[in-house]
């Protein structure tokens, strides 16, 4: 251990001021209590205009669920009949190959080919040159 750390050890321990104490503790407290907070400012400005609109929401509820007849017409899902359905795809079948036929074009004749480019030696001799 070198002087100067013999000099730190032998120093006795202070605490922080009271004051900053304090004022470390109550920031701590108000950081704690953030997120408690925002529901809070969301919600208390009026708790019973809350507990009003949630009633609400479960009264259309049991309105939409319980209202029904038995026998209404969105009360059971009822299966289509089976001749409907088929008569329905062959007529989607139908209009289909009636959208995907196209008309007939004309032949596209094939690109004429290239002239041919003029080759330089020097290119050639250079790589036999390097690969020798």
């Amino acid at each position: 251990m070198d002087p100067f750390e013999q000099f730190l050890s032998q120093q006795p321990l202070r605490g922080a001021p009271e004051e900053w104490r304090r004022a470390i503790l109550d920031a701590a407290e108000r950081a704690a209590e953030q997120p408690l907070a925002f529901w809070r400012r969301a919600f208390w400005p009026s708790p019973v205009a809350w507990a009003a609109l949630a009633a609400l929401w479960l009264i259309i509820g049991g309105v939409n669920f319980g209202v029904l007849p038995p026998g209404a017409p969105g009360s059971a899902l009822v299966a289509p009949d089976a001749a409907a359905v088929a008569s329905a795809w062959n007529a989607k079948r139908l209009l289909i190959q009636e959208l995907a036929e196209c008309p007939s074009w004309p032949a596209v004749p094939p690109p004429l080919p290239l002239p041919p480019c003029p080759q330089s030696s020097f290119a050639r001799n250079r790589m036999e040159e390097h690969y020798a």
